[in-house]
């Protein structure tokens, strides 16, 4: 026996080598003996504690689920499969009955869906609900049923969930959001279940003891600190919400009789922040970075340009493409005029070309009369157009 039953009431069972011949079932038993080492009065836990295998097929069941009237419950039958063994499931029988042990209840309904949907239920659906599978020729049950709960919350001085109006936390950051419990000593429960809720009293799990039933945002994340208290790791942006910390009491009313009361705190309301070391660093980073940006597209402007892949072109808009032949031909030049156009260097010799853009030039070539000193012909002059690109 591992514990103190005086001290710490705790009266633990610790077994050394243990083999498929132990168990299934260990149950506990306290005896008040007197002064002569006679027995006055004893009590025992009739249902137990079940011994499983890791390498044997069994069935689990919550042990409680609350549920307010009108709502959707799915009450989940678990099937717990050896390693390397094919998980289909085969004909799942459910019972219904006042008895915690699921031998006691009766047959209600037979399907292949290993859960059980209840729409819209009623108070009078207070029941005890069990799960049994058959598969091949072999029938597995659980031992003991899930008590589904459906009535309102209990309200008033003497069951109160204690819980802070708000609470902060930082983002990746753990946080741990308290919560307590108040009720009259004469009135202590036999059992009590704790759970949390997120966004509303009827919203999703945030902690639930079965990982199946937790929202998906929050599996794995959450687990109790302490009796009540919620342990969230990792804060996140989605967990800026309201949580409510709910609590399900069981009284013994006699033999195997329970009466289940259900309270909820008004809920802590969770406000998710930046570190400041996070606020400041990106205050700095974001300007640097954007600058970085800029000088980064200035260097490749500047590169494509002079690469020649951007072409930077000052001209007229008559510059524009091939320029069409002047409606109004310039005069013809005098012989003098034209012997001086020629002694002018070039575009080119001047180096006023534009290495980066399109060279564009216009020669009004007027031929000489031979015949006639001084004088010019009348045709029309020769018009010459270039477009020139630098090669790469």
């Amino acid at each position: 026996m591992v514990g103190k039953p005086k001290e710490l009431r705790t009266a633990s069972i610790r077994i050394q080598e243990l083999g498929k011949k132990d168990g299934p079932m260990f149950c506990c038993r306290v005896e008040l003996v007197n002064t002569e080492n006679k027995t006055e009065k004893q009590w025992q836990n009739r249902h137990g504690t079940f011994l499983r295998f890791s390498d044997e097929i069994w069935v689990d069941q919550l042990e409680v689920i609350h549920a307010l009237p009108g709502e959707q419950v799915t009450i989940p039958c678990y099937i717990h499969y050896p390693p390397g063994t094919d998980k289909g499931a085969g004909q799942v029988t459910w019972r219904k009955g006042n008895s915690l042990v699921c031998s006691d209840n009766t047959q209600i309904e037979t399907r292949t869906n290993v859960s059980l949907y209840l729409e819209s239920v009623k108070p009078s659906e207070n029941s005890h609900y069990c799960c049994e599978i058959k598969i091949g020729r072999s029938t597995y049950t659980s031992a003991l049923s899930t008590q589904l709960s459906v009535e309102d919350y209990t309200s008033g001085p003497e069951f109160t969930i204690l819980q802070p109006a708000e609470s902060s936390a930082s983002i990746g950051n753990p946080v741990t959001i308290s919560c307590s419990i108040k009720y009259p000593p004469e009135k202590k429960p036999l059992w009590t279940g704790v759970y949390w809720k997120v966004g509303s009293i009827r919203g999703d799990y945030s902690y639930h003891p079965s990982q199946s039933m937790v929202h998906s945002r929050y599996r794995g994340r959450t687990e109790l600190r302490g009796q009540m208290d919620l342990h969230i790791q990792g804060v996140q942006d989605s967990d800026n919400d309201t949580f409510y910390c709910l609590a399900i009491l069981r009284f013994c009313n006699g033999t195997n009789i329970f009466n289940t009361k259900i309270i909820h705190g008004k809920g802590t309301r969770l406000r998710v922040t930046r570190d400041i070391r996070e606020a400041r660093y990106t205050e700095i980073i974001a300007p640097l970075c954007a600058l970085l940006i800029v000088i980064i597209l200035c260097v490749i402007l500047i590169f494509l340009k002079r690469r020649g892949v951007i072409c930077t072109k000052h001209s007229t808009k008559e510059d524009v493409g091939r320029p069409a032949p002047p409606d109004n031909p310039p005069r013809a030049q005098t012989q003098s005029e034209y012997d001086y156009a020629n002694e002018l260097p070039s575009a080119s010799q001047t180096g006023q070309v534009d290495s980066g853009g399109v060279l564009y030039a216009q020669f009004n070539i007027i031929p000489l009369n031979k015949g006639k000193t001084g004088n010019h012909t009348k045709e029309d002059p020769q018009v010459l157009y270039a477009a020139v690109r630098p090669t790469r």
